[in-house]
């Protein structure tokens, strides 16, 4: 009879730096599930970067959220993640964060459009929020 794996509890209270990034050369994607263990697992984070990943879409942020608000995340980074639109960056543009810095590189479901909604919000708000977004490699 086969064994049952016993279920890890994996939790990284104290972490507060987390880059996740697919492998591009060998064209690896992280699986939306790993996405979303490591993404659950370190509540406190400060700052979040997710580079080179296809698989991170808006249902995986908001199954996140869902576990932990990220209230203590500062900087956030998005890099190459085609698949997360507006309505994934939306969770993290909250009153409640302490959120200092979204950075948005060649996320090409993201617009610059979206980047002036932000801003309005921000400013009509007076949080103390930047936003920028970088759609192509020349700046």
């Amino acid at each position: 009879m086969p064994r049952k794996r016993a279920k890890k509890d994996l939790s990284w209270p104290n972490l507060k730096e987390l880059h996740l990034s697919s492998s591009t050369s060998t064209g690896r994607e992280l699986p939306p599930e790993s996405l979303l263990l490591a993404l659950t697992s370190a509540p406190n984070l400060e700052a979040l970067t997710i580079s080179d990943c296809e698989t991170l879409d808006d249902d995986v942020l908001r199954r996140a959220f869902r576990v932990h608000s990220f209230n203590s995340l500062t900087k956030l980074q998005l890099e190459n993640c085609d698949v997360v639109t507006k309505l994934g960056v939306d969770l993290f543009i909250r009153p409640e964060n302490v959120l200092e810095s979204i950075v948005i590189w060649k996320c090409f479901a993201l617009s610059f459009h979206d980047v002036i909604s932000w801003r309005v919000e921000i400013e009509r708000n007076n949080w103390d929020l930047r936003v920028s977004l970088c759609a192509s490699d020349h700046i």
